[in-house]
Parts: structure tokens; sequence; C-alpha cells
């Protein structure tokens, strides 16, 4: 193919390093760093109009996707008419492996990613859908939220024990929305005691929307555990912990719902979605996570590809 010449860019975080051939084996002066902020990305610019005047060609951009650093970068550059080749830093290339041993230095990384497109034939690679970007920082979001959300559950039960210790055994599920209201409104077992059977029964009801007859049960269990607790003298700051507990898994749960039905909201729009749903055991938030991974299956012209990416 036709060559122009080429800048090199190894990608940090906050500052990156550039390295320019005019042609093959002719670099134009020494690597440089530059920040990522409008002033040093105009230097970068100018830099770039010069080796246009210098040669007649538009100069073409390459660089290695990390992570997000580089994405500042490409919008700008691109936003300029610059071809930008991003290159994915799993897909080893063989020239790296010529050398013996990797110099790991950035200079010398900016320098191998401008040779490397005069040595292979560098496609410029499709950009990710917008969706399946969006999809995987949600599902990312997600798994980081979850497991923060099961870290506050474990500090909740520790102080429940101290404070209600029987309470834990009263619903199906400690973390439901009505045993989180109930003990909410009465977090020990003298708040129970002190408030008598019907106006928990009242509270119950309100919060679940089951019969009246189930709410006077549940009721009942409450008081029996208040009355068989072991009352430890718990301090009005375990009290209040427990109830800031209580409002921050509250706040994890309804963060989840939204993230799971935003995540929803975008995998159906990715095609694959109904399909991986079909497949046993996986349902729609794994289907989601998935596409947000993986994004068009059809990117991949074998199975053993995908699973080498996977």
């Amino acid at each position: 193919g036709f060559m122009r010449p080429v800048i090199g860019i190894d990608v940090s975080k906050g500052e990156s390093e550039g390295f320019i051939l005019l042609e093959r084996n002719k670099p134009y002066g020494k690597s440089f760093r530059f920040q990522h902020t409008h002033d040093e990305m105009n230097k970068l610019l100018m830099k770039l109009q010069e080796i246009e005047v210098l040669t007649g060609l538009r100069p073409v951009v390459v660089l290695e996707s990390t992570g997000h650093y580089h994405l500042g970068i490409v919008s700008v550059l691109k936003k300029k008419g610059y071809e930008v080749i991003t290159l994915n830093p799993l897909i080893p290339q063989r020239a790296r492996k010529s050398k013996l041993r990797k110099v790991k230095t950035d200079a010398e990384d900016a320098r191998h990613l401008a040779e490397l497109y005069f040595k292979e034939d560098l496609k410029v690679a499709q950009p990710r859908p917008f969706e399946q970007d969006e999809l995987r920082f949600l599902s990312r979001q997600h798994e980081m939220i979850s497991h923060t959300y099961v870290q506050a559950q474990l500090n909740f039960q520790s102080i429940l024990d101290q404070v209600f210790p029987l309470y834990a055994s009263l619903f199906g599920q400690l973390f439901s929305k009505t045993s989180l209201e109930v003990l909410k409104r009465y977090p020990t077992p003298e708040q129970v005691l002190a408030a008598g059977h019907h106006e928990i029964e009242a509270s119950v009801h309100a919060q679940c929307n089951r019969s009246l007859a189930w709410a006077s049960n549940k009721a009942d269990a409450i008081i029996h555990a208040a009355n068989n607790s072991l009352i430890v003298d718990c301090s009005p700051s375990q009290v209040r912990a427990l109830l800031l507990m209580i409002d921050l898994l509250m706040e994890y749960q309804n963060h989840l719902a939204e993230l799971e039905q935003a995540m929803k909201a975008k995998a159906t729009s990715i095609p694959g979605f109904d399909l991986l749903c079909s497949i046993p055991g996986i349902g729609d938030k794994l289907a989601a996570t998935i596409l947000a991974e993986v994004g068009d299956v059809s990117s991949f012209d074998h199975a053993k590809k995908l699973v080498a990416f996977a």
C-alpha cells in the first residue's frame, strides 16, 4: 500500500510518548512527551502540521488501546481529520517477538508502534459500537457495586447480631424491602415491645403486599423474637450504625436495580442477546455481561478465536 509519514504514540495515564517516522527507517527528531491537556495536544497538532508541510502527506497515527486513557487523544485527532489506527494490545505483533529482549521504555514502544506501520498491514480497527462501550461500562459498574453491596450486607449482619440477634431469622429474605423497612422502624427489641402487636402489624402490612393475616403472624413472630432476644445493652451509636447501614443497603439495591434495567435495555439492542438468553443457565444479566465484553460475535471469524479472546 501507499505509505505516509507515521507517528507512534505510546499512551499512558495523563501523558504519552510520541515518535515520528517520515518514512521507513527515517525518524524525525527524537521521541517527545506530551500531557493529555488541550495546550499540549495543540503542540502535538502543530507537529503533525509541520510534518504535513514537510512531506506534503497527511501523517497516520498508530497507538495502542490501553483501557480508556487513549480515548481523549483519539477523539481530538479524529476531529482534526487524522487517520488513527488503534491496535489491540492483546494481539501480539510479530515484529515485537523478533527482538530477543524487549527494551521496556516508552520511547522504544512509541518507535515500535511507528515501525509497525511499515512492517505490517495495519487495518484501521473498526471502532467498537457506542452501545457496547456503554454496556461494558454499565456491567463493570454493576460488578463493582455488587461487590460493595455484599461487604455492606456482612457489616450490617454483624451489627444486627449485637442489636437485635433473633431478627435475622424472621423473614425469608433478611434484605427484602419489607424486612429492612420494618427493622428501620423498630431497630431494637425494646422498640418492638414498646410498640405492641397492633402497631407492628399495621407497619408490616403497610410494607408488604400480603394479607392482613400474614402481617398479623409476622407481628407475633417479631414480638416473640424481641422477647426472646438476649439483650446486650447496646449503645445508641450501634443503633445509629444499624440504621445507617439499612439506608445504605436500600441505596445499593436501588442502584443495582437501575443498572440492571439499563443493562437489559442496552443489551436488547445488540444482536445476539436473545440467542444468548436461550442458552440454559444464562439469564439477562449474564447475557448482557457477555455481550459487553465480547460485542458482536461475528467479528470473530472462527470459534477458536473467540475462545482465545476469552
